[in-house]
């Protein structure tokens, strides 16, 4: 009986996960260096996956007698035309909201489409401009509307993969009035997921009382905290009819409407402000500031009623859908603030700049771990993946 070997036969596919045979990859180095590359190429490779998925499952796909293999939880879909996880979330999203969805639309004029049909559109756009590489893939800067569709596919199938993507929600992103609220409550699952929490679905059958979106648990903590999430509407924009254009007057609204929901745990309120790319840049300035001494006053307002909620607020703007078919390359802004938690509002530094910012933010950092690892996922891991 011949003994085990663990040398890679030079026509395997090598370890490296390149897809290349061995002998035309690592196996052209010698031993030493060929240890040494797949180490460094698997820890790159590990590196990126972070970025994308954080510490969500990554994406599972292999080829096999010519047809690509790409996991969904614990089944398996398969084509011989998938060369990108673009072809795949191509495929998925029309899986998950059905094939023959929004058929009834395609004749109706593009501005009174669903919003989702409105990005695809778009996005057909987009993929029959470049032309083919010699790979016979084609390689362009991303549009608005092509972040906003595969965007919304990629967050369905990371969803869905973690098993916590419900009927319910498939259903309010499939009517055009409720696709923004049930769009910010899907990425935000997402999100959560990415960065390690451990998700409570409420029971939506349950009609006799309001209830957050969900619960999530820091894995590091084991903290518990309710999430409500809501999204700013705006006339004109993602399926709505009417919405305020005053951001403060938005903002208060929806704080005071997501503070009457039931919770559990301590509370998380995301707000997405839904503003145009030149409106959203100030949230990062002024705006800041403003909407920072509106929550004082609201946190103010609570305390002088007796009713002293506390809840971290965490403000996003991810402005894709106004750039339609332009190419965008900026990434969404976050801001958290708080109401009535130590450490927010009151005598946080203006900027790193500030005497005594870097010691404040050792402090915050060590006091509120939860949303420091929470921030970080919201500011980085913002990416599509490109390659399997």
């Amino acid at each position: 009986m011949a003994p085990e070997s663990n040398e890679t036969r030079r026509n395997a596919p090598c370890p490296c996960g390149s897809g290349k045979r061995f002998k035309h990859c690592h196996g052209s180095f010698d031993a030493v260096q060929r240890a040494a590359a797949i180490v460094n190429d698997l820890a790159a490779r590990t590196a990126e996956q972070q970025k994308v998925y954080g510490r969500a499952t990554p994406m599972v796909s292999f080829e096999f007698h010519g047809e690509r293999f790409v996991g969904v939880g614990p089944r398996l879909y398969h084509s011989p035309n998938w060369r990108t996880p673009i072809d795949f979330l191509a495929f998925w999203i029309q899986e998950c909201l059905g094939r023959g969805w929004g058929a009834a639309e395609q004749d109706r004029l593009f501005e009174q489409r669903h919003p989702i049909l409105q990005f695809a559109a778009s996005t057909g756009k987009w993929h029959a401009t470049p032309s083919p590489l010699p790979s016979g893939l084609k390689e362009a800067f991303a549009t608005g509307a092509a972040i906003a569709y595969y965007g919304l596919a990629f967050d369905l199938w990371l969803v869905e993969n973690q098993g916590k993507l419900d009927n319910a929600l498939i259903k309010r992103l499939k009517l055009a009035d409720s696709y923004q609220g049930a769009r910010y409550e899907l990425w935000l699952r997402a999100v959560f997921l990415k960065a390690g929490y451990e998700i409570e679905l409420e029971d939506e059958t349950d009609g006799d009382s309001t209830h957050v979106e969900f619960n999530v648990r820091n894995p590091q903590t084991g903290r518990w905290f309710s999430v409500e999430a809501k999204a700013t509407a705006r006339a004109g924009q993602l399926g709505k009819t009417e919405g305020s254009d005053e951001m403060i007057v938005r903002i208060n609204a929806n704080l005071k409407a997501a503070l009457k929901k039931k919770a559990k745990y301590d509370r998380m309120v995301f707000i997405d402000l839904n503003l145009p790319p030149h409106e959203g840049e100030a949230i990062r300035s002024a705006w800041a500031e403003q909407a920072s001494e509106e929550l004082k006053h609201r946190q103010q307002v609570m305390t002088d009623n007796a009713n002293e909620v506390k809840a971290h607020v965490v403000l996003t703007n991810h402005p894709f859908h106004y750039v339609g078919e332009a190419v965008w390359v900026q990434k969404g802004m976050v801001m958290a603030s708080a109401m009535n938690i130590d450490g927010f509002l009151v005598g946080a530094p203006t900027s790193k700049d500030t005497p005594g910012a870097r010691e404040w933010s050792d402090k915050f950092q060590a006091d509120h771990p939860e949303l420091t690892d929470l921030m970080f996922t919201l500011e980085t891991m913002q990416a599509i993946p490109t390659d399997f």
